[in-house]
């Protein structure tokens, strides 16, 4: 009886594991995948925060563990998914951990969110596509700047240390608190922004998103499909790729079916089964109703940039009005 119970727990176990192993199902110009180094591993090493890790290239197929890191040059692009439909899509600069189930003893920062796992995100662009129904619904993202606990939705995340850490959620609601004070929590809802910065003490506060800030999501981190290179895969390979690709078609489907039912049966009248397609078509659909980015008037400081004559013709006009 305790071996059927021990084979129970190790099976379970397992089972959970693999649900955190992610696939290469596209991937354009540079893309890294970091590992701790390993007796096996040979230089060249990359050097980041001062550790020193292992690298590959990624590729199609390539199977993604908790804890890597991904690290995408200035044309890099990649689409990851998971056993279950979730998807990953990581824009060109970023520097982005993949996800692993949080250790309750060892969790920094003690947030109380109830997030059973956590991504961390060091700068770039970042875009999830997670269903709520997942092993990574209640999954936390962690920057620099922010802590963002997400509940099942599609968001995109761009951060840089010059101007912070922001978010767009295209569909669902997350939950967004600065570094600077985890108490202070925000809810960003479908449709809406916010932002903070350690570099310039700002906190986060909800703000309709402009079009320009919807279709970023879409922009910064779609990738190229690569039909060409999944068909000379060994079929078994070939036949996983396809099966992920119809695992995230389904469970972006049934996300929106829940939240939007018109757009689901729209969807389903024109036949769409390309999950790039969908996305383009809710990014599009939502910043229709968007409101258009509202052009702020110069400081003294931009116009400065811009040029001593720039900034004296401006302020000598304004100030004789």
């Amino acid at each position: 009886m305790k071996s059927l119970i021990v084979c129970i727990v190790l099976f379970s176990l397992t089972s959970f594991a693999q649900t955190f192993v992610g696939t290469v199902v596209a991937v354009q110009g540079d893309v890294k995948v970091l590992h701790l180094p390993t007796p096996q591993d040979h230089r060249p090493f990359a050097k980041m925060n001062e550790q020193e890790y292992a690298y590959v290239q990624a590729k199609i197929g390539m199977k993604l563990n908790p804890g890597e890191i991904i690290l995408s040059g200035p044309n890099g692009k990649i689409k990851i998914v998971y056993p279950n439909g979730d998807s990953f899509l990581v824009g060109s600069g970023s520097s982005f951990v993949l996800p692993a189930v949080i250790d309750k003893q060892a969790d920094q920062p003690k947030v109380n969110d109830g997030a059973t796992s956590v991504v961390k995100m060091y700068y770039g662009r970042f875009r999830g596509l997670i269903s709520k129904k997942g092993p990574r619904n209640n999954m936390r993202i962690v920057t620099p700047d922010a802590i963002a606990g997400v509940r099942g939705t599609d968001f995109f995340t761009r951060r840089n240390a010059s101007v912070g850490t922001q978010l767009t959620v295209l569909r669902g609601d997350v939950a967004f608190r600065s570094t600077q004070n985890l108490n202070h929590v925000v809810d960003i809802k479908t449709g809406y922004s916010a932002s903070t910065s350690l570099k310039y003490n700002t906190y986060p506060h909800p703000e309709e998103a402009t079009r320009e800030e919807i279709m970023a999501a879409q922009n910064e981190t779609s990738v190229k499909p690569n039909p060409g290179t999944i068909a000379k895969l060994p079929p078994p390979e070939r036949q996983e790729i396809h099966s992920l690709q119809k695992k995230s078609y389904e469970a972006v489907m049934a996300d929106i079916k829940d939240h939007n039912p018109n757009l689901y049966q729209q969807l389903q009248k024109k036949g769409v089964k390309n999950v790039d397609q969908i996305d383009r078509t809710v990014v599009t659909r939502l910043a229709q109703n968007a409101p258009a980015l509202k052009k702020k008037k110069p400081t003294r400081e931009d116009l400065e940039r811009a040029g001593q004559n720039t900034y004296k013709k401006y302020y000598r006009r304004h100030h004789h009005r």
